[in-house]
């Protein structure tokens, strides 16, 4: 759903009517972080560095939301899905529904959409019959598929290879079904990792419960998100997303232990952002 600046501004005002939740002596919890990030140890070793000068800045919040957006269009690529459905008779199912939105709004974008249906059995009993290529629906601009994950290929962890399937499929189809439709000079956010990392981990460790290194939709995965950083870079579009690592929990731990854990908000440890800007670099 997109908010067009006239939402926000709306909300920022619903938003002053809440009173602020913090007391100022806390403002000191910025200038302790920012040492952190200058270079933080766990047990001797070096977890994080900062690998250019880091610098604070500050301006007026009511400046910037007045301020000009440097891009004319700014893509937002999302998608929903079931959450693994789990049956009696062994079939886990996970439906995942991929679609695009701008700002400014453009409702043909918009409606474009992907869905993908995850499906895994032990049983050999259980029918499956996967599309083989995409079934076009709404005109053309809705696309679906099934794909599934043989019996051979898990003993274990089905409920997550299988939303990891329709969520990562899904997501990058569509960004690349929609890519030439992106204008040059705008801004893309993928709301979703930038890469599989839950896919690729299985994928590299191969073991005997989990084997789909070989697996043909796996495979595809991965070659679409580097096609899609490929293309981005290619066009020199500016494209963010979230990098999701067990390093994060590492980071909160030696954060700890430098101090006060509560002084190190959490906003700053479940998920960080990698950003690909060519304009910088």
């Amino acid at each position: 759903m997109t908010l067009e600046p006239v939402h926000m501004h709306k909300i920022s005002e619903l938003a002053k009517r809440i009173d602020r939740s913090f007391e100022f002596e806390e403002l000191n919890t910025a200038i302790d972080i920012y040492a952190l990030l200058e270079e933080l140890k766990l047990d001797g070793k070096v977890i994080l560095k900062a690998i250019g000068r880091l610098f604070r800045g500050i301006v007026r919040t009511e400046l910037m939301a007045q301020g000009e957006d440097p891009y004319p269009v700014t893509y937002a690529c999302d998608s929903g899905s079931t959450n693994p459905m789990t049956y009696d008779s062994g079939l886990f199912v996970d439906f995942c529904h991929c679609g695009l939105a701008a700002t400014p709004t453009d409702l043909d974008i918009q409606r474009c959409r992907t869905i993908v249906c995850a499906a895994y059995s032990s049983s050999q009993r259980v029918a499956m019959q996967a599309t083989s290529g995409w079934e076009t629906f709404d005109e053309g601009l809705g696309r679906a598929k099934l794909v599934t994950i043989a019996p051979d290929e898990l003993k274990r962890k089905a409920p997550d290879m299988v939303h990891s399937f329709a969520m990562y499929l899904a997501e990058s189809e569509h960004i690349l079904f929609m890519k030439d439709r992106v204008e040059a000079e705008s801004f893309f956010i993928m709301d979703g990792p930038i890469y599989p990392k839950q896919l690729m981990y299985w994928m590299v460790l191969d073991g005997e419960e989990v084997k789909v290194r070989q697996n043909n939709d796996a495979r595809k995965i991965l070659q679409n998100y580097i096609d899609i950083m490929d293309h981005f870079l290619e066009k020199r579009t500016p494209v963010i997303g979230f990098v999701k690592i067990l390093l994060t929990c590492r980071l909160w731990t030696a954060s700890g232990r430098k101090g006060n854990p509560s002084t190190c908000p959490g906003c700053l440890i479940p998920s960080f952002s990698g950003i690909f800007s060519p304009r910088e670099n």
